[in-house]
């Protein structure tokens, strides 16, 4: 028997379906990251940052910044860190979505950046997607509900395809802030300030403390060279 979704309601992104990522090559860690900044800062003050200025920002921090390919776990903290650490939140990053992201989802955390492998088979390759529900098929087998930037918000992605995951935690005495006035709010609000920082080592550090140094031998820092 399958089981219900466990975890956000899927309209909370169904907003998101017209966020596609058209880009070749694609920047789908640029679009992920903008639809879980827009949807913890509308969640979280209720208000909506403007979609354009927001994945503007987010491709310009995640994709546009480095001269590697592809985007990495710490492509994906830094773009977070940037544009949500002046704020009061803090990046979470690990390894092993399967194992950790149900448990994070059932404590209230969420949503999730996860990462799919094309070596794992997934059917995406090697992506971003944004993962906010959970549940177990018939099989037995963990399931994810994402927004996939393909045109999808309720796309069913299995997590055994996944291998790193984000998420943010909001700091206490930002939580504990009331949300500002609605004549308070202006449009320079909305404007996205952001910072540097060691985030590729920061972010190697964070995900090896907790998931150990070394990974069938290898190094945190080799297995995501493989995958991502």
């Amino acid at each position: 028997m399958v089981e219900q979704w466990q975890g956000l309601p899927a309209d909370r992104f169904a907003k998101y379906r017209s966020w596609i990522n058209r880009e070749e090559p694609g920047i789908c860690g640029s679009y992920v990251t903008a639809a879980l900044v827009h949807d913890r800062v509308l969640a979280d003050t209720g208000r909506a940052l403007d979609p354009g200025r927001l994945l503007g920002a987010s491709q310009e921090l995640v994709d546009d910044k480095h001269l590697h390919k592809g985007t990495f776990i710490w492509n994906i903290y830094s773009g977070l860190d940037s544009l949500l650490g002046p704020q009061g939140y803090r990046v979470k990053v690990g390894l092993f979505s399967e194992v950790k992201v149900p448990d994070l989802m059932a404590a209230g955390y969420g949503p999730f950046i996860v990462g799919t492998a094309g070596l794992l088979g997934s059917p995406y390759g090697n992506h971003w997607l944004l993962a906010y529900a959970y549940r177990y098929n018939d099989q037995g087998d963990l399931e994810f509900r994402c927004y996939d930037n393909h045109g999808q918000s309720q796309a069913v992605l299995p997590a055994k395809y996944c291998f790193s995951y984000a998420y943010l935690e909001r700091l206490p005495e930002t939580a504990d802030k009331q949300p500002a006035k609605e004549e308070e709010r202006t449009h320079e609000d909305q404007t996205i300030h952001f910072h540097s920082n060691g985030y590729r080592q920061e972010a190697l550090q964070q995900a090896e403390a907790e998931e150990g140094k070394t990974i069938f031998g290898k190094s945190l820092a080799d297995i995501l060279d493989l995958f991502i």
